[in-house]
């Protein structure tokens, strides 16, 4: 495994960050599931999408999604992008900023799908939903190995669960995997929850998000909590996480997974950020390394050192 450790003084970018974060959801008891997602909507307005971004809408076998091009994409190179949002918020909209970042600097096209959210769509329609997404690229005619898997939180847990199905249907299998802050464990019993200081997420919200997705589905089922799954034959996989976050005990479980059955893992800890901070693009030094990163990864170019 390979660790990488990025430093960062605290400033007031990084706090101003934090405190947008700490004020996106609604408080207080019974706030709905709808109240929330229109939240988060707003909440990603104040990203705008650069002019020379081009996003068409595709339906990819079943499954709406917005494919993203910008004029560094080269042809046949491209990320299936899973969105976050505890499998109950987000969509396609609030991230095509962000994704038209990673495909600019990846130097791919992106397709940005809107898998179906819970509770209306619990376990297992989200998983279905990206796999079949991946297929649908394949019936593109894209090489798999030209295909980048990679989403953030439980977009994530969606990455590693995505490409599982896709081993185990006997797919030809993608080039690499980015998993950023990803949620891989919904029984939500990591000790960072203890241990982190995150403004955004807690181990409530995500108990009753996964309360949400699971249905009558174990949260230890390994097809939903992909850190419980068989992680064997994976294709190289990078996490990302920042040092606050409760997530990262989900992070590193996942990763020294990866490691025990061989697969190629790198682990980037970001010191100080917050749970999503790549949203927030050049505001960020930590969001532009992050992106670079992400890049060298998809190209396969190495960092960092042996752990």
């Amino acid at each position: 495994m390979r660790i990488i450790e990025h430093q960062y003084a605290e400033n007031d970018a990084t706090r101003r960050a934090v405190m947008s974060l700490s004020s996106m959801m609604p408080t207080g008891d019974g706030v709905s599931v709808l109240a929330r997602r229109e939240a988060y909507r707003l909440w990603c307005r104040q990203f705008i999408i650069e002019h020379d971004v081009k996003v068409a809408t595709v339906n990819a076998d079943g499954t709406p999604a917005r494919w993203i091009t910008v004029p560094e994409s080269k042809p046949g190179r491209v990320l299936l992008y899973l969105h976050g949002g505890a499998y109950v918020v987000g969509g396609s909209e609030g991230h095509v900023e962000m994704v038209s970042r990673f495909a600019r600097s990846c130097g791919a096209a992106a397709l940005l799908i809107d898998y179906p959210l819970a509770p209306e769509n619990p376990f297992p329609a989200a998983r279905r939903s990206s796999t079949r997404a991946f297929q649908w690229l394949l019936s593109q005619g894209y090489e798999a190995s030209q295909v980048t898997i990679c989403g953030e939180s439980a977009g994530g847990g969606l990455t590693i669960s995505t490409a599982v199905a896709v081993r185990d249907a006997a797919l030809p299998l993608p080039g690499s995997l980015v998993a950023m802050s990803p949620w891989v464990d919904l029984t939500c019993t990591n000790p960072a929850f203890e241990t982190g200081n995150d403004s955004f997420v807690s181990r409530e919200s995500l108990k009753a998000s996964a309360g949400h997705y699971l249905g009558t589905t174990p949260a230890t089922d390994p097809s939903a909590s992909p850190l419980f799954a068989d992680l064997t034959g994976l294709p190289r996989l990078l996490i990302q996480v920042g040092s606050q976050e409760v997530l990262r005990g989900d992070a590193e479980a996942l990763a020294r997974a990866a490691e025990a059955v061989g697969v190629e893992v790198s682990l980037s800890v970001f010191e100080g950020m917050p749970h999503l901070w790549h949203h927030f693009g050049s505001q960020l030094e930590a969001s532009v390394d992050a992106l670079v990163e992400v890049a060298d990864h998809v190209h396969g170019i190495p960092r960092g050192e042996s752990w």
